[in-house]
């Protein structure tokens, strides 16, 4: 499978309120997307209806030619990879046992020796082999948010989405989970992130979606949505646009007495 993925017209209702109303979407092998907006402005709905987790009112998503909603549980989860912010598992899993819940997909499908490989490539690269031998819940939230990511990396899936992977990390391993998802991109993976950091977002995206209220605001890459005006309009913050160190947008608010 090549993982290009297409979603078209996407309306999502919850509670009587349309979440996302018309959204399009691509994501392209060997891209890095990064999803951003306002706290409410339909993010993460837009993750759960891409991976098929929601089911649309209106629209479709689109996987090499197939439905992405037609496919079964286990097909998705060997096409799609996905880091929710909840981090979900609690019980006293020692780590490199959750690493390896990432190969279930591939349960008898793949041979040991791949499943070893890419669960330890997949500790490498979340920077979490220190932390192999102790159990989830003596870990901090941060640590935790990592060893999540192994486990999404160690899915090996063409498509993978991610929501919020930085929320919780330092400045050091923000920088290195945004590396991990470049890579993951130049390798030939579809990669979409939700982030909060516009900054951030520009200096490693290769393309920008700014949602608002539920609908898509802007798309491009970052030079061309993160404008002063765009960014001023969907966040109704004054700020300020600047050079990063490698020439991308750096977005500063302009802040009183300053």
């Amino acid at each position: 499978m090549s993982g290009a993925l297409r979603a078209m017209g996407l309306t999502v209702r919850v509670g009587g309120r349309e979440v996302l109303q018309g959204v399009d979407l691509e994501l392209a092998p060997g891209r890095f997307t990064a999803i951003l907006g306002p706290n409410g402005a339909g993010k993460s709905t837009l993750l759960d209806t891409v991976a098929g987790t929601r089911t649309p009112q209106a629209g479709e998503v689109i996987v090499d030619g197939e439905r992405v909603h037609d496919r079964s549980h286990a097909e998705r989860s060997r096409l799609i990879g996905v880091l929710t912010q909840q981090n979900a598992v609690s019980f006293p899993f020692l780590v490199e046992e959750v690493v390896a819940m990432g190969r279930a997909p591939w349960a008898r499908l793949s041979g040991a020796e791949e499943d070893d490989a890419a669960i330890s490539a997949a500790i490498r690269d979340a920077d979490v082999g220190h932390l192999v031998g102790r159990r989830l819940t003596e870990l901090s939230g941060g640590e935790r948010a990592r060893v999540s990511l192994a486990r999404v990396l160690a899915q090996a899936t063409p498509i993978v989405l991610l929501d919020e992977p930085t929320a919780a990390l330092d400045l050091k391993h923000q920088e290195a989970v945004m590396g991990v998802a470049l890579g993951l991109a130049r390798a030939g993976r579809a990669v979409a992130a939700v982030l909060h950091d516009l900054s951030l977002a520009a200096a490693y995206a290769d393309r920008i979606v700014l949602l608002d209220h539920g609908r898509l605001a802007a798309a491009g890459a970052p030079a061309d949505v993160l404008t002063a005006a765009t960014v001023q309009s969907v966040y109704d913050l004054p700020v300020e646009i600047g050079a990063g160190p490698n020439g991308r947008p750096s977005v500063t608010p302009r802040r009183q007495g300053a």
